[in-house]
């Protein structure tokens, strides 16, 4: 009887043990549903979504939006949508971050750093922008090299780009910048935004006169 009553006792302990065993296992199991959802596997591009023009778009012009960010992103057309249908499900996600820039200078100082730039006299543009700001040469460095850059990407001209822009292929255009001069993708959508710019310019300007 008492070789009964512990093996009675032992099974219990045995029943209870593997109950507790199982539980903590499906509890602690990762939950990789989430990979289904296509916008997240994918990820979103959260500089991307920090562009001005897309936020702008993005009640306005939805098909705009969705071509913005294909280009800033580097995804295709379908995995844009996505990403623009789940940011306007989930607006808490839309970010109020202001653009990361350059301190202000006075005008004339900013001409002059910008002239020295245009020379490729990146030694004393360097020289001038540390003394102006306060900063080390090896930061002012980059910053000039920066500028320097971005005076490259905004003074692009290119017919073919202008052409596509007026037919609305802004994506063709992102690819002939990129072949073309080199550019990343952000550099090639800031040329186009340039290229945009100066057009429309040009426009106001000649029916001024």
């Amino acid at each position: 009887m008492l070789v009964l009553g512990f093996l009675g006792i032992l099974l219990i302990f045995l029943f209870i043990e593997g109950i507790i065993t199982q539980y903590g296992t499906s509890s602690s199991r990762v939950d990789n549903s989430v990979l289904n959802d296509q916008t997240l596997a994918y990820h979103l591009d959260w500089d991307a979504i920090r562009d001005q023009k897309l936020l702008t778009y993005l009640y306005v012009k939805k098909v705009n939006a969705v071509v913005r960010y294909q280009n800033l992103a580097g995804v295709d057309y379908e995995q844009a949508c996505s990403a623009i249908e789940y940011l306007l499900a989930h607006p808490d996600l839309l970010p109020e971050i202001p653009q990361k820039r350059r301190p202000p200078l006075p005008e004339a100082d900013d001409e002059r750093l910008q002239k020295l730039i245009a020379e490729d006299d990146l030694t004393g543009a360097t020289s001038l922008y540390a003394r102006l700001v306060d900063v080390d040469q090896f930061t002012a460095q980059q910053v000039v090299e920066r500028m320097q850059r971005q005076q490259y990407v905004e003074n692009i001209t290119d017919v073919d780009v202008q052409n596509l822009l007026q037919n609305d292929s802004e994506s063709e255009a992102v690819d002939i910048l990129r072949k073309r001069y080199g550019l990343s993708q952000n550099e090639a959508i800031q040329a186009i935004d340039t290229i945009s710019e100066n057009h429309v310019n040009s426009h106001i300007n000649t029916r001024n006169k």
